[in-house]
């Protein structure tokens, strides 16, 4: 079962000039898209390696929630998945994740649960590993604040959210961790198309969520790591 486009039946107006967005949306300003990791060396967020995240308007055998706005408070957002009512994956259509590296922090990681297991952070049914490598099988990156496809925006706050449980809690608006990029990180390409880029020196900040006590979650700082990555949101129209 698929679900609806949020907005249809309208058209995304714009004119490019030198890389300056001079017109506005009409009625429908949140359109599909795909998300392209780069996946280069030394990236520390990557893709699963089966390609594109493809929204599930653009692909039938996808699941992933992937969108683009061109509103100053829109965003470029992309989520591996999506609870059962709202899209189910045909028979053999892989589960998407997300890989994600913390092999390189800039000190070691605090706050673990289990003082003994300090790389291990248990969260619903899964673990964290906040030493090295993740295969996340329910990521959010939303890149905003400005959002990178309004004009003239040449950087944007980048931040991720987690939940390493397999599978995923889905319906759920509570993570388990959160990815925050410590500054706001450069955007290039005009058009359809924007680049978010973290260099090498780029870091971000892992917090885990503490939900013992439901009614005042805590969000406990993990440690800040260097996170260079690529990813290329492109709009469909």
């Amino acid at each position: 079962m698929k679900r609806h486009t949020l907005v249809t039946g309208a058209t995304v107006l714009f004119t490019v000039l030198g890389g300056a967005w001079l017109g506005e949306a009409s009625a429908q300003t949140i359109v599909p898209a795909q998300a392209t990791f780069a996946d280069s060396a030394g990236d520390k967020i990557r893709s699963d390696g089966l390609g594109t995240y493809a929204d599930d308007e653009l692909d039938a055998n996808s699941c992933v929630r992937c969108y683009a706005s061109d509103k100053p408070t829109g965003k470029g957002f992309m989520r591996t998945g999506q609870r059962a009512d709202i899209c189910t994956l045909p028979a053999g259509a892989p589960a998407r994740e997300l890989v994600l590296d913390f092999s390189d922090p800039l000190a070691a990681p605090v706050n673990p649960p289990d003082p003994n297991n300090p790389c291990s952070y248990p969260a619903g049914t899964g673990v964290l590993n906040a030493c090295g490598f993740n295969s996340v099988p329910d990521a959010k990156i939303v890149a905003k604040d400005p959002n990178p496809f309004y004009r003239g925006t040449t950087a944007s706050d980048v931040n991720l959210s987690l939940n390493v449980s397999d599978p995923p809690p889905f319906p759920n608006t509570a993570f388990d961790f959160s990815l925050e990029f410590d500054n706001l990180v450069p955007v290039s390409g005009t058009g359809l198309s924007r680049t978010v880029t973290a260099g090498p020196g780029a870091t971000a900040t892992l917090y885990r969520y503490d939900y013992s006590n439901p009614r005042k979650p805590k969000k406990l700082f993990v440690a800040t790591y260097r996170m260079p990555f690529s990813v290329t949101y492109t709009k469909s129209q």
